[in-house]
Protein backbone atom coordinates (compact mmCIF):
# COMPACT_ATOMS: atom_id res chain seq x y z
CA UNK A 1 0.00 0.00 0.00
CA UNK A 2 2.71 2.56 0.78
CA UNK A 3 4.26 1.55 -2.50
CA UNK A 4 1.15 2.72 -4.57
CA UNK A 5 0.99 5.76 -2.59
CA UNK A 6 4.66 6.82 -3.23
CA UNK A 7 4.05 6.26 -6.88
CA UNK A 8 0.84 8.02 -6.67
CA UNK A 9 2.07 11.32 -5.01
CA UNK A 10 5.15 10.63 -7.75
CA UNK A 11 2.79 10.86 -10.99
CA UNK A 12 0.72 13.91 -9.00
CA UNK A 13 3.83 15.51 -8.65
CA UNK A 14 5.28 14.94 -12.43
CA UNK A 15 1.61 16.11 -13.66
CA UNK A 16 1.50 18.94 -11.95
CA UNK A 17 4.94 19.95 -12.43
CA UNK A 18 4.39 19.69 -15.90
CA UNK A 19 0.85 21.85 -15.71
CA UNK A 20 2.97 24.38 -14.33
CA UNK A 21 5.76 24.40 -16.93
CA UNK A 22 3.54 24.00 -20.10
CA UNK A 23 2.46 27.55 -20.05
CA UNK A 24 6.03 28.65 -19.90
CA UNK A 25 8.10 26.14 -22.21
CA UNK A 26 7.41 27.21 -25.74
CA UNK A 27 8.42 23.31 -26.60
CA UNK A 28 6.83 20.22 -24.88
CA UNK A 29 8.96 17.42 -24.44
CA UNK A 30 6.62 14.93 -25.39
CA UNK A 31 3.55 16.78 -27.71
CA UNK A 32 5.38 19.07 -29.90
CA UNK A 33 5.70 22.70 -30.97
CA UNK A 34 2.49 24.60 -30.43
CA UNK A 35 2.38 26.32 -33.95
CA UNK A 36 2.45 29.58 -32.42
CA UNK A 37 5.82 28.69 -30.79
CA UNK A 38 7.82 29.66 -34.56
CA UNK A 39 6.09 33.29 -34.73
CA UNK A 40 6.85 33.99 -31.18
CA UNK A 41 10.41 33.33 -31.49
CA UNK A 42 10.58 35.31 -34.85
CA UNK A 43 8.80 38.42 -32.87
CA UNK A 44 11.24 38.11 -29.85
CA UNK A 45 13.73 37.46 -31.89
CA UNK A 46 12.87 41.05 -34.36
CA UNK A 47 12.30 42.63 -31.20
CA UNK A 48 16.11 41.98 -29.17
CA UNK A 49 17.36 43.64 -32.69
CA UNK A 50 15.16 46.37 -32.33
CA UNK A 51 13.11 46.17 -34.91
CA UNK A 52 10.12 46.92 -32.95
CA UNK A 53 7.53 48.12 -35.38
CA UNK A 54 8.00 44.46 -37.29
CA UNK A 55 8.09 42.69 -34.06
CA UNK A 56 4.73 44.66 -32.83
CA UNK A 57 3.30 42.93 -35.76
CA UNK A 58 4.50 39.68 -35.46
CA UNK A 59 3.23 39.82 -31.54
CA UNK A 60 -0.14 41.06 -33.04
CA UNK A 61 -0.22 38.48 -35.29
CA UNK A 62 0.26 35.78 -33.03
CA UNK A 63 -2.17 37.21 -30.55
CA UNK A 64 -4.70 37.28 -33.60
CA UNK A 65 -4.09 34.06 -34.81
CA UNK A 66 -3.44 31.92 -31.80
CA UNK A 67 -5.38 33.73 -29.15
CA UNK A 68 -5.68 31.05 -26.75
CA UNK A 69 -2.37 29.87 -26.88
CA UNK A 70 0.11 29.60 -24.04
CA UNK A 71 2.03 32.53 -25.61
CA UNK A 72 -0.75 34.91 -26.62
CA UNK A 73 -1.21 36.61 -23.43
CA UNK A 74 2.61 37.40 -23.10
CA UNK A 75 2.29 38.25 -27.03
CA UNK A 76 -0.32 40.88 -26.56
CA UNK A 77 1.51 42.42 -23.62
CA UNK A 78 4.84 42.98 -25.32
CA UNK A 79 2.83 43.64 -28.14
CA UNK A 80 1.07 46.60 -26.00
CA UNK A 81 4.69 47.54 -24.24
CA UNK A 82 6.28 47.77 -27.80
CA UNK A 83 3.50 49.91 -28.86
CA UNK A 84 4.01 52.10 -25.90
CA UNK A 85 7.55 52.37 -26.47
CA UNK A 86 6.74 53.32 -30.67
CA UNK A 87 4.45 55.89 -29.26
CA UNK A 88 7.28 57.69 -26.66
CA UNK A 89 9.85 57.34 -29.92
CA UNK A 90 7.38 59.27 -31.94
CA UNK A 91 6.96 61.81 -29.06
CA UNK A 92 10.46 61.99 -28.50
CA UNK A 93 11.30 63.10 -32.29
CA UNK A 94 8.26 65.38 -32.11
CA UNK A 95 9.60 67.33 -28.82
CA UNK A 96 13.26 67.47 -30.53
CA UNK A 97 11.82 68.52 -32.96
CA UNK A 98 10.38 71.33 -31.48
CA UNK A 99 13.46 71.80 -29.23
CA UNK A 100 15.33 72.78 -32.18
CA UNK A 101 12.64 75.09 -33.13
CA UNK A 102 12.73 76.81 -30.05
CA UNK A 103 16.56 77.14 -29.77
CA UNK A 104 16.76 78.41 -33.20
CA UNK A 105 14.09 80.94 -32.15
CA UNK A 106 16.28 81.77 -28.81
CA UNK A 107 19.43 82.05 -30.98
CA UNK A 108 17.20 84.67 -33.36
CA UNK A 109 16.12 86.53 -30.02
CA UNK A 110 19.71 86.69 -28.60
CA UNK A 111 21.35 88.20 -31.92
CA UNK A 112 17.50 90.34 -31.60
CA UNK A 113 18.73 91.33 -28.15
CA UNK A 114 22.55 92.07 -28.82
CA UNK A 115 21.61 94.34 -31.54
CA UNK A 116 18.93 96.13 -29.66
CA UNK A 117 21.11 96.56 -26.87
CA UNK A 118 24.09 97.57 -28.96
CA UNK A 119 21.66 100.20 -30.65
CA UNK A 120 20.91 101.32 -26.63
CA UNK A 121 24.40 101.89 -25.87
CA UNK A 122 25.15 103.99 -28.94
CA UNK A 123 21.85 105.72 -28.14
CA UNK A 124 23.13 106.53 -24.33
CA UNK A 125 26.23 107.44 -25.89
CA UNK A 126 24.44 109.72 -28.22
CA UNK A 127 21.73 111.36 -25.24
CA UNK A 128 25.33 111.75 -22.86
CA UNK A 129 26.78 113.61 -25.96
CA UNK A 130 23.54 116.15 -26.23
CA UNK A 131 23.50 116.28 -23.01
CA UNK A 132 27.53 117.20 -22.45
CA UNK A 133 26.19 119.45 -25.70
CA UNK A 134 23.00 121.34 -24.09
CA UNK A 135 25.20 122.19 -20.98
CA UNK A 136 28.05 123.96 -22.80
CA UNK A 137 25.31 125.70 -24.82
CA UNK A 138 23.72 126.52 -21.68
CA UNK A 139 27.36 127.80 -19.81
CA UNK A 140 28.17 129.89 -23.81
CA UNK A 141 23.92 131.15 -23.04
CA UNK A 142 24.58 132.04 -19.54
CA UNK A 143 27.88 133.70 -20.71
CA UNK A 144 26.38 136.04 -23.41
CA UNK A 145 23.58 137.13 -21.11
CA UNK A 146 26.49 138.38 -18.67
CA UNK A 147 28.39 140.23 -21.89
CA UNK A 148 24.84 141.39 -23.10
CA UNK A 149 24.56 142.99 -19.21
CA UNK A 150 28.00 144.17 -19.20
CA UNK A 151 27.37 146.10 -22.68
CA UNK A 152 23.87 147.34 -21.43
CA UNK A 153 25.42 149.18 -18.43
CA UNK A 154 27.85 150.50 -19.94
CA UNK A 155 25.78 152.33 -22.44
Amino acid sequence: MRRSGRRLARLTGLLLALAALGGCAARWPFVGEHPSAGLLRVADDLASRGEFETARAKYDELATKYPDAPAAPRARAVRDALAKILETREQIERLRGELAAREAELARLRQSLSTRETELARARQELQRIGTEADRLRADLEELKRIDLRLERRR
